[in-house]
This record gives C-alpha cells, structure tokens and sequence, in this order.
C-alpha cells in the first residue's frame, strides 16, 4: 500500500480502515470496566477499525456495554478481578498475539511498569517514549510532539530513542524524511554546557554525520523557529528544518506536555496520544482527551502495529 503523507490527524481513521481491513486487528483492554473507556472501544468498533478484548469485571463490562446504547456484539470478555487485569491482558498480548494494548480503570505507571517486565517479552532495545500526533494550526500535514507524557528529563541516549521512536512513527505515517527540531528555549546560547544545548547540538552532529539516520535533525531551536518560516525569517536562522518542522523533540516532560496541552485545550485539536518504542503499541488516554482525540489514538495505533507491507490479512 503506498504511503502517501497524511494531511490531516482526522485521516487517520481513515487510513486505519483501510489497513485493518476485514480482520481488524484487537486490542486489548485492561480494566475494561470502565464507562469512558467502553464509549472509547465502541466508537473504534463502530469505525471498523477494530476488535476488542475485553478484561475486567464481566458483570460490570457487561452492565455498562448494556446501558448508553453501547454495542461490543463480537467482542471477547475476559472476567477477572481488579489486580489479575493487567497481568492478564499482558498474557494475552504475548501469548495469543494480540496487536495493541489500551489502558482503561488501571493506573498508567501500573500498566507500563509491568509491560517493561522482561519476562514479558514485550519490550525492545529502546525505551518506551509517548507522542502525541496533530494537525498544526495553518500548515498542511502532521506534527508530533514528544515526549510529554512519560519520560520526566531523558538524557542524551533516552533522547536519542525518543527521536527514533518519532521517527519510525513519522515514516509510517508516510513522511520519508521527517524534520525534527530540538527544542530549547533559545537557538543560539553561549552556555554550552547545559544539557539542554549540548544534547540538541549532540543529536544534529548525529544526524550529519549519519549516524541518526532517515530524519534531518536540527536543535537547539527555540518553538517559535521550529514552526514559523516568518520567525526563522526575522532571526536570520535558516536550514531545512528551520520553519518547517515535523517533530518537535522536547527537552523534558514539562516543555512536552505544556505543547501537547496547548495544541488539546488552548487550540482546541485534535491529537492522537500513544505510547510507543515496545512490540506492540500502547494506547493511554486521558480523561481530558476529546471523544475524536481518543477515536484518532486508536486509529494511530492500528496504523503503527500493522504489517509496514500493507494491511492485515485473514
């Protein structure tokens, strides 16, 4: 399936139906019984994007997908208590080959700590790292912000995986060779040895060097010359990322998630969140999330655990 560069995040539900295809890939649900979760699944199940495991309390799944109009005809429910629901649905994504995981009443630190178990068998070389994917406010195409949500202040070689989990996401969005733009509060700092300049200069002599590769990385930039041509313009700063980033690389969690909360409240957007760098992606929302934010991180989740040849088979 050729990869033609999504133009905008509402796409991605379309781009997921087309990949999912008659199978549909599962997800799996860890503490399924939950009211907000289960209108989450449903909307999914309705866009045909997916299908669903359920595991939880049945009584209770069962209780709320039969009030509020919820339909979940098709979908497996895995009765267990409270505590045996992530265990379980961790079992059931290694040994049963499930494609995704979401996150529904357990707790976020919970869920992923017990994901990052070796004996698992879910993890990769890489750190895990959240992203959250947008359309940018008077440009065509995605960004991704990262990481806002998981890694409180990466050093270099956490930052290095970061970008290559951006990376990888960008490239199956359909952007051959994202720019990404280091954030720092200033482009230009006689303080080198902050780690915030001296990193972003670290990841762009990576990159130059090809070391980083399938991306053009660029950093220290300030947000304002990462995104706006008119601002790199005024500042005299130029080069391919400057103005016309697709990934902003934060520093820590705090520059992170300040954007991504800009972007879903102050803007008002769009913008699908996920947990990426395991074997299978981990979709976590948040009770601030809209009811289309949570619709497109499942999408995005879909897209991203798909065979990268195309589709899902029969």
């Amino acid at each position: 399936m050729q990869k033609i560069p999504l133009q905008d995040v509402r796409e991605l539900k379309v781009r997921a139906r087309e990949l999912a295809g008659s199978r549909r890939p599962a997800v799996v649900v860890a503490g399924a019984d939950d009211p907000v979760t289960l209108a989450s699944v449903r909307d999914a199940l309705a866009a045909g994007l997916v299908r669903a495991v359920l595991v939880g309390e049945k009584d209770r799944i069962e209780q709320l997908a039969g009030s509020g109009a919820l339909e979940f005809d098709g979908s497996e429910v895995v009765d267990c208590s409270a505590d045996e629901a992530i265990p379980r649905s961790l079992d059931l994504l290694r040994d049963r080959g499930f494609d995704l995981l979401m996150k529904g009443r357990v707790k976020t630190g919970d869920l992923l700590g017990a994901f990052l178990d070796h004996s698992r068998g879910l993890r990769t070389e890489r750190i895990l790292s959240h992203l959250g994917v947008f359309t940018a406010p008077g440009r065509p195409g995605l960004m991704i912000i990262t990481d806002g949500g998981l890694n409180l202040a990466p050093d270099l070689e956490h930052k290095k995986d970061i970008l290559l989990n951006a990376v990888e996401v960008a490239h199956r969005l359909g952007l051959e060779t994202p720019r990404v733009a280091v954030l720092a509060h200033v482009e230009k700092s006689p303080h080198h040895d902050l780690p915030m300049i001296r990193h972003a200069e670290e990841l762009t002599r990576l990159n130059r060097e090809g070391l980083l590769a399938g991306c053009l990385v660029e950093g220290p930039l300030a947000f304002d010359n990462a995104v706006s041509e008119a601002a790199a313009g005024r500042k005299g700063i130029s080069g391919p990322v400057a103005g016309r980033a697709d990934i902003l690389l934060a520093n820590e969690i705090g520059m992170g998630n300040v954007i991504y909360k800009a972007v879903q409240s102050w803007l008002d957007g769009v913008i699908a969140g996920i947990v990426v760098g395991g074997k299978v992606p981990v979709i976590t929302p948040s009770r601030a999330d809209s009811e289309e934010s949570k619709l497109a991180a499942i999408a995005l989740g879909v897209i991203l655990s798909s065979p990268a040849d195309g589709g899902y088979t029969t």
